[in-house]
């Protein structure tokens, strides 16, 4: 009977995860839309990466969230 309850729960804290995420996301791509011309080639291609890797990670998150519930 516990078992329905820690998957609400932790959908709970997959999808308030998630939004973290997004979150994230959408400030790195203002980051980078606002600071491209002031950043070194480097710091750019680093913050591109990272805004693909939360959006995969993000896409990931909403498919569990869906099959867990």
């Amino acid at each position: 009977m516990s078992e329905p309850r820690v998957r609400y729960e932790d959908n709970l804290y997959h999808y308030a995860l998630q939004q973290e995420i997004a979150s994230l996301e959408r400030h790195i791509h203002h980051d980078i839309d606002n600071w491209e011309m002031d950043m070194s080639k480097e710091l750019l291609d680093e913050l591109k990466d990272l805004e693909k890797k939360c959006r995969s990670v993000n896409q990931r998150m909403k498919k569990d969230i869906a099959r867990n519930s």
